[in-house]
This record gives structure tokens, sequence and C-alpha cells, in this order.
């Protein structure tokens, strides 16, 4: 999907969505992961920036795809409630622009699937549903916000640190939604947040919430959240100028991810 929405930005032509999984915010945003923005940059290639003209998103075949995407999704979700409190603190610190209502809708997907726990306990249509219609109001977020601000925050450079030492390392990182959960979890706990409700509620759906249950070791979680900070040098978030060794030690035992 982003390599489709690349092309049509490179091209100048307009694209339609069509998701068959429900694993991330991107079938609506205008904007690219930002891993594969760093690859594009370097063949001369701007930020992406373009949404699409139509989406179709058939519930029914997403429903088929293995559970796991699904949930990979939810744990994306959750992601909006740290990415918001990242957005509102630069805001505070950084006198950074600031728009209510793609915060307002941003959290508010994040509130659809923790308020819709017993139906997404059930792998059924009408749970895709509440995930799809939740990740589609996270691409209008962004679109109305001009960045992925509203809806990316500290819990994401985590992951996208992860991809970056997956990439150095040659090991295989987990799904994204997957790591933006674990990511979530630990910025909670940075934000004095109840993090463990957000733990408790990935817990219940059988969302990952250690690295151990994401194959991913020790130090590869420490490493990441140490460099975390330098991903996306212009995005200020909780993680500041970035965490001591000792800080994320600390910080992923307190929190069991490791």
């Amino acid at each position: 999907m982003d390599f489709g929405k690349a092309m049509a930005y490179i091209m100048n032509v307009p694209y339609v969505s069509i998701p068959t999984i429900a694993s991330h915010d991107g079938i609506a945003s205008p904007y690219v992961s930002h891993i594969l923005q760093l690859d594009l940059n370097k063949y001369g290639v701007g930020k992406v920036q373009r949404s699409p003209i139509a989406i179709i998103a058939d519930t029914s075949i997403i429903l088929e795809a293995p559970r796991r995407y699904l949930l990979a999704g939810i744990g994306e979700l959750v992601g909006k409630l740290i990415a918001v409190k990242d957005w509102e603190l630069a805001v505070r610190v950084k006198g950074e622009e600031f728009s209510e209502y793609a915060a307002a809708l941003a959290r508010d997907s994040a509130l659809i699937v923790l308020r819709n726990r017993d139906r997404l306990k059930v792998h059924s249509e009408e749970g895709v549903r509440i995930v799809v219609k939740a990740l589609l109001g996270c691409g209008v977020a962004m679109a109305i916000a001009g960045s992925s601000r509203p809806c990316s925050g500290s819990e994401h450079l985590f992951s996208h640190a992860i991809d970056l030492l997956a990439r150095e390392r040659g090991f295989r990182p987990a799904l994204h939604g997957e790591q933006v959960a674990l990511g979530a979890i630990m910025m909670a706990y940075l934000h004095g947040m109840k993090w463990r409700r957000i733990k408790s509620f990935l817990q219940s759906l059988n969302i990952p919430v250690t690295a151990k249950e994401l194959g991913l070791d020790r130090d590869v979680i420490i490493d990441a959240l140490t460099m975390a900070h330098n991903v996306r040098p212009d995005r200020f978030t909780i993680l500041g100028a970035g965490l001591t060794r000792k800080a994320a030690e600390n910080l992923i035992e307190i929190t069991g991810i490791a």
C-alpha cells in the first residue's frame, strides 16, 4: 500500500486504497511509513503526501486474514493515546502548532477499540469493522493536521528504531502495530499515565506485551529505547534528548517488557 501511495505521488496520479488487512493506519493516511520515506529520500523523492480518492475496505476479505494482523491494528490504535500526549507535550515545551480536532479524532480512534474490548475478543466481521473505522479516523486526523503528528509519537519512534536495528543486525522485526503496542506501554509509564490499564487491555486480547512474545532480544529493546529519539530529531516526545541505557533497563523491568 505504501509503495502504491509513493508511486501515485511520484507520478502525480490519483489512487484508490484497497486494504486486505487492518494492521496499520496507512489505509487513509496521506503519508508512507517513516522507514520507506527515508529510503525514498535517498533517491531525491520528497515527503510523500497523497490521500486516496476512495477507500474500498471489504470487511469480509479482511476477516479472512490471520487474526494477528487485526490485533496489530488494535496495537497501532492504542498507540494514538501516546502520540496525542507527546503532541500536547511538544506544544507546551516547544510551542508546536496544535490541531484540537485532529488530536481529538486520533484519541477517539483509540477509545473506540478500548470501549469495544468484548466485541474485539471474538474474531468477527463486526470486530473488523470497528478496527477499520478507527484506522480510517487516524488517516483523516493526519490529513487534517498536515503531518503524522496526531498518530505517531514516541511509541512509533521506538518501533522505527527496532526496524532500523533489524536492518543493521539482520533479524526479523515484529509487526509494526505489535511493536507500537509494546512501546505504548513503556511510553505511558514515562508520561505518568495508567500504563497498567493499557497493558491489561492488550493482554485481554492476546496482544504481545513482552519482548519474548515478539521474539525480540532484551538488548534490542534497550538499544531501540536509547536511539529512538534520534529517529526523527524534529519530533519532540516524552523521550526528550534520549534515555540512558540505565534508564532504559529500569523502564523495561518496571513495565515487565523484558
